[in-house]
């Protein structure tokens, strides 16, 4: 059922920066030009090249972008099994009856992963060309196989597996070691009847093994070790600047919103974030009063993940919360488990109603109409003859943030492209004006920038607004690019160059670039 309502629902676009990248990594595998961005990430693109490669033969629209979203669909899928797998696997053996279990703990197990897949995050994650939903898949089958091995549901051969899924998946999404590493360090070291001293060794050897299938080929791909390095040493300066995270802008309001990003804004509003955290935090003290062993296992499962992500992820972009979702999913149920039986299925069903009466319009739209910036990019491509208000367009210049969408589109564009450096964007155009003065511009501007009041306003038209269909968080929350205003340029009467203050904006680059009359 979660496959069927995601299919026809695949984006017909790429959208944020990182599935550009992600595409253009399918297309030809780079990490030093950011195809795709460090780490790398080889075998999400490895899945991504059979994909894209299938779709393309049968021609399907839009082949590079569904030929990444189709794993996000098909992981969303896997996960409503493999959800259930690990909080069946986080009963200890001596709770299981003739049945499997507790009536009332299997109710709960399956309200709690009805709850985190209908939650709109992680259904509309479902749909993104991007690697979060096929990490998380790759994270969550080996937890539920080392959460079994630590409460004796399984011996040596279901620890080998996920000891190497564990090492495996770190090639599908980085950060899934901090969801896999720590349950197989409790798992080898955990006491278990059947486990001997070899097949402790054994696991880890098998997640080496899992490293070394995707890391061998990364190297070699990369152009060696050193190539390599460098290529990660500049996304993680990348990474620490110009970026509002916990670490490095310590201040209450970041806290605040890092929090409210985190396990507020998952569930599609502040007001039903703060029901299902609340359910969460009663959760916490029933599971830990009833179950203190299975609180414990999530804690080590997801609390290294959460810490991180408090700290080093952008606050605004949703989508790093994505396994978040799970733990709190599994406590919020938890919290409404009662001998009424019908209080649970009231509460949780609720919760689910009101998620997907949020979230499939939102998909239905996102499946249609895809990225704003694409739609501006693909209005440019038809040219001149789509609309007669811009004749004759020359060049093509953007802001940075739909830079990346606008080198993907090159080959596409019908006109020439301007780059400038980032935050200097306008000196794009004044050049192109001093070289020809006669030149018209589409320009594709980031509607949050101010730096187009340094060219005259009577050579600027706006052609179309092109906006996400839906309110950003919690869908595509801190997706860059966001929206989009498409502008017709002409010839302007006058434009002003560097050592300008009109606006704070433009004030900041002359100030950083000690310019101005006060200076020079």
């Amino acid at each position: 059922m979660f496959l069927a309502a995601h299919l026809p629902y695949l984006p017909p676009t790429l959208e944020d920066i990182d599935s550009v990248n992600f595409a253009m990594g399918v297309r030809e595998f780079d990490i030093a030009r950011h195809q795709p961005h460090p780490p790398g990430y080889p075998v999400f693109i490895a899945l991504g090249k059979a994909s894209t490669a299938l779709l393309r033969r049968a021609e399907v629209a839009g082949a590079e972008a569904r030929g990444l979203a189709i794993w996000s669909a098909l992981s969303g899928a896997a996960l409503v099994g493999l959800i259930a797998m690990l909080f069946a696997a986080l009963r200890q053996r001596g709770d299981a009856g003739g049945g499997g279990g507790p009536p009332a703990s299997r109710r709960t197990e399956t309200w709690a992963t009805v709850l985190a897949v209908a939650s709109p995050l992680f259904w509309f994650t479902a749909l993104r060309p991007l690697s979060d939903m096929t990490g998380l898949a790759g994270a969550l089958a080996a937890q539920a196989l080392l959460v079994s091995v630590i409460n004796r549901w399984t011996g040596r051969y279901i620890l080998l597996a996920g000891a190497f899924l564990g090492g495996l998946a770190i090639g599908i999404r980085s950060q899934t070691f901090l969801l896999t590493l720590p349950l197989l360090g409790l798992a080898i070291v955990a006491p278990h009847p059947h486990l001997r001293i070899r097949d402790r060794v054994a696991a880890v050897a098998a997640a080496g093994l899992g490293v070394l299938a995707w890391g061998i080929p990364l190297i070699w791909a990369s152009g060696g070790l050193s190539d390599y390095a460098a290529a990660l040493g500049s996304q993680a300066g990348e990474d620490f600047s110009g970026v509002v995270m916990l670490w490095n802008v310590r201040s209450a309001r970041v806290a605040a919103d890092a929090l409210m990003y985190a396990f507020l804004w998952p569930w599609g509003g502040l007001a039903t974030g703060a029901i299902v955290t609340g359910l969460g935090v009663v959760g916490v003290l029933r599971v830990g009063w009833r179950q203190p062993r299975a609180l414990a296992l999530l804690a080590i499962a997801f609390g290294p993940y959460a810490i991180f992500h408090l700290l080093f992820h952008e606050a605004v972009t949703v989508r790093y919360a994505l396994p978040l979702v799970v733990p709190v999913a599994y406590l919020a149920a938890a919290a409404v488990e009662s001998r009424y039986r019908w209080l649970q299925p009231a509460v949780a069903g609720s919760i689910v109603a009101v998620s997907l009466a949020m979230v499939v319009p939102a998909a239905a739209a996102y499946g249609r109409q895809g990225s704003p910036v694409f739609a501006a990019f693909r209005a440019l491509e038809r040219g001149p003859e789509a609309d007669a208000e811009a004749p004759g367009l020359d060049a093509v210049s953007m802001h940075a943030s739909a830079r990346r969408a606008a080198q993907w589109e090159r080959g596409a564009l019908p006109m020439r492209l301007l780059e400038a450096p980032h935050g200097r964007e306008w000196l794009a155009l004044v050049e192109e004006w001093r070289a020809r003065p006669q030149s018209s511009v589409g320009f594709v501007a980031d509607p949050r920038r101010t730096d187009l009041a340094l060219i005259d306003p009577a050579g600027r038209r706006l052609l179309e607004a092109y906006r996400w269909p839906f309110a950003e968080p919690p869908f595509v929350g801190g997706a860059r690019p966001g929206g989009a205003d498409l502008y017709w340029m002409t010839p302007p009467r006058w434009m002003l160059d560097r050592g300008w203050s009109v606006g704070a904006e433009v004030a900041g680059v002359t100030a950083r670039d000690r310019l101005g009359p006060h200076v020079q």
